[in-house]
């Protein structure tokens, strides 16, 4: 997994841990009965992984690309890398499409029922760490708070691939779905620490050398 991470021998060692990555939370699951079965949590990361295992994202901020380029210098057209980067956006698209609609499909009007709304507060609350106080005051909003928290996690679930498609969606869309994440933990102590940090694939790298 660190060869991985560092970019040492990328394109061998990141389907390994890719495949590894996916035997691991497979076993990790099996306490909870649900071997073989894959949750919220892993998940992103499982999907964005093996879209990278095809990809030359070893090219850049690596210790491959510093060897090669030690050895041979070679300029690479962007648009060598323009089909990886958007499989990566397919994942995440894929990711957030089918919560959504799976929402929908189970029962989508339960999530504008304020009622139903509170009882997922409550039962999904982390009973060590929830911050209780917080949440009895939240649960005294008035019930359109609770109509609009839930129409806001299907819509950007289900037009969350819109990112495939337009530039501004690619803004939008990973600031709401971070938001909407950083919402959970505050509320319920949930982290999907994966699903926060995953946003910044949309982001261009280029943005942070400007000037």
């Amino acid at each position: 997994g660190v060869m991985a991470v560092l970019g040492f021998q990328t394109r061998f060692m990141l389907p390994c841990f890719t495949v590894a990555f996916v035997l691991i939370i497979g076993i990790t699951n099996l306490p909870t009965d649900i071997y073989g079965k894959y949750t919220h949590l892993g998940r992103g990361c499982m999907y964005v992984l093996a879209a990278l295992s095809f990809s030359r994202c070893g090219d850049a901020w690596a210790i491959d690309a510093w060897w090669f380029h030690q050895r041979k210098k070679v300029q690479q057209h962007e648009s060598n890398y323009a089909w990886s980067r958007y499989c990566v956006w397919c994942a995440m698209a894929t990711i957030y499409f089918s919560a959504g609609w799976s929402k929908v499909v189970t029962g989508s009007a339960d999530w504008l029922d304020p009622g139903h709304m509170r009882y997922c507060l409550i039962t999904g609350l982390n009973k060590i760490d929830s911050n209780r106080d917080l949440v009895d005051q939240v649960l005294q909003l008035p019930n359109t708070t609770f109509i609009a928290l839930g129409l806001f996690a299907i819509v950007v679930e289900i037009a969350y691939p819109m990112v495939l498609f337009s530039r501004w969606a690619r803004i939008f869309f990973p600031l709401a779905a971070a938001a909407l994440h950083v919402g959970i933990y505050v509320l319920q102590q949930i982290l999907f620490l994966d699903l926060i940090l995953l946003q910044l694939v949309f982001l261009d790298p280029r943005c942070l050398f400007l000037g």
